[in-house]
């Protein structure tokens, strides 16, 4: 996890550019979200589309898949022309 951390920091910081989605996902946000505090700040910031799903925090449960699903359209006007790095985690 940690070498896609560096990966993302060093896109952002060399290539703003270029658009950077990170779909996370995991159990707990409070016991799993890992680089929670390094991924939030990135996407305050902008240069970074941060999408997490944690399966069990709620009733109906949320995966990865979902969110891709959900926001397909909007990662394919990035992704299909080659604007933009694609990340999944979890």
């Amino acid at each position: 996890m940690f070498g896609l951390y560096s990966t993302i920091t060093s896109l952002v910081f060399h290539f703003l550019w270029l658009g950077n989605y990170l779909f996370f996902g995991c159990r707990s946000k409070s016991a799993d979200f890992f680089f929670e505090k390094e991924w939030l700040p990135l996407a305050r910031e902008g240069a970074l589309t941060l999408r997490a799903a944690f399966s069990r925090d709620q009733d109906e449960k949320e995966y990865v898949q979902h969110l891709i699903q959900r926001y397909g359209e909007e990662v394919w006007q990035w992704v299909g022309p080659g604007k933009a790095h694609f990340f999944i985690a979890g």
